[in-house]
């Protein structure tokens, strides 16, 4: 090759080879074919952290920052999302503090992570309740069926008493409507006994209108127990001072002397009566008194007629206690009673006994001359005796008058 020959040397990085033969100068026909090899820098990574900047490398000088980085407290967008250092991982978690209290809601969507403390937000998330500053860890418990002091007790120092709501405000309450609190809420009572909370002229206690179709006083029965005995009783002891006994004659004696008791009779006579609830509406105890009262004429003859009593005898009054229970029994408006009554008598009747027409001040002084015959023991078996058959008559009374006064 002739070197001399050569239009150009070497052009850009490419030797020119002139083809042909003459030595003027023409122009360069062959086609370049040389392969461009220059590469985009953005798609190169520079720091190798495994992104390139078109891959979201916002910062392709430090392998610490790329899309898949975490994001610290660093002032920097570790992560390439235009943020910076949002949620951290180096950060602290803040609890916002709505109600001022310095302690955070435990809301797990009023929390945020972060590299420095707002505001309004604080370090714990021990509140209980965020919207109320006087409730807290370590505020005072008081009576207000919350949990001030956030230990997960309500009203823990203060000791719970039920109560029933009261809606129409007859002093009774619901039982089926209940709360259990420190301090009676308004509306509320402790009673638990209303049938009717909707009526306040229904409720225990309050005048029952027999068989009117409801239960007024709340007790299960559609009559009123204690009027019915009232006028039971009543009646009963009324038709007693009707009630006479006539006591057989006694007589005996001899030869030397005679004596007899004739003419004996013995009333009785109702006094008073007490009824008193038992915790069963249907069964009452009842107290029943009476006085009851002999005339006799006791006559004695001794000596052949030199010794002559002949006397008018009078014992009582002698009051007798009737004590029992009366049980009543409902069925489809008939009242019926069971009673049973035990008598006491209070006072001994012989030693009540006065004497008209005899000088005799004592009934045992007179009976020292009846022979085979015990004055005295007499008299006070008589009492007791009739004080029995009085009772037999104040309970079928009680039975028969119940049914008619107080069955609808």
């Amino acid at each position: 090759m002739n070197w001399a020959t050569c239009t150009g040397a070497l052009e850009l990085g490419h030797l020119k080879w002139d083809t042909d033969a003459d030595t003027d100068t023409d122009t360069d026909t062959d086609a370049d074919t040389d392969t461009d090899t220059d590469t985009d820098p953005a798609s190169i990574d520079g720091d190798l952290d495994g992104f390139t900047p078109s891959e979201g490398d916002c910062d392709d000088a430090d392998a610490s920052v790329h899309p898949a980085a975490d994001e610290r407290c660093n002032d920097i967008d570790d992560d390439c999302d235009s943020d910076i250092d949002e949620e951290p991982i180096d950060g602290e978690v803040f609890y916002v503090d709505d109600d001022g209290d310095a302690y955070g809601s435990a809301v797990e969507e009023d929390t945020i992570l972060v590299c420095d403390k707002p505001h309004g937000y604080v370090g714990n998330d021990l509140d209980c309740d965020d919207s109320d500053a006087t409730i807290h860890p370590g505020a005072a418990e008081t009576c207000n069926s919350l949990d001030d002091d956030c230990d997960s007790e309500v009203d823990e120092d203060f000791a719970l008493v039920t109560y029933y709501e009261d809606w129409d405000g007859d002093d009774y309450g619901d039982p089926a409507v209940r709360l259990e609190t420190c301090e009676e809420p308004d509306g509320y009572v402790l009673d638990d006994t209303d049938c009717n909370d909707v009526n306040p002229s229904v409720h225990p206690g309050a005048r029952e209108s027999d068989w009117d179709g409801t239960d007024q006083d709340c007790d299960g029965f559609d009559f009123d127990q204690e009027d019915c005995l009232d006028e039971v009783v009543e009646e009963v002891g009324e038709e007693v001072a009707d009630w006479v006994w006539i006591v057989p004659d006694e007589s005996g004696g001899s030869l030397l002397e005679t004596w007899s008791v004739t003419n004996q009779l013995l009333y009785a006579d109702f006094t008073d009566y007490t009824l008193t609830p038992t915790e069963d509406v249907m069964i009452w105890q009842v107290q029943m008194e009476t006085e009851l009262q002999m005339v006799s004429d006791v006559y004695y003859s001794g000596f052949f007629g030199a010794l002559v009593y002949d006397c008018e005898m009078s014992v009582g009054p002698v009051s007798v206690i009737y004590e029992g229970l009366i049980e009543l029994d409902e069925d489809h408006r008939d009242v019926e009673a069971d009673p049973d009554l035990s008598p006491t008598i209070i006072d001994v009747p012989s030693a009540r006994a006065s004497f008209d027409g005899c000088s005799l001040g004592t009934i045992d002084a007179l009976a020292e001359y009846f022979a085979g015959f015990d004055l005295t023991s007499f008299v006070d078996t008589t009492f007791a005796e009739t004080a029995e058959d009085l009772g037999d008559l104040y309970e079928s009374g009680i039975e028969v008058v119940t049914l008619d006064e107080c069955s609808d």
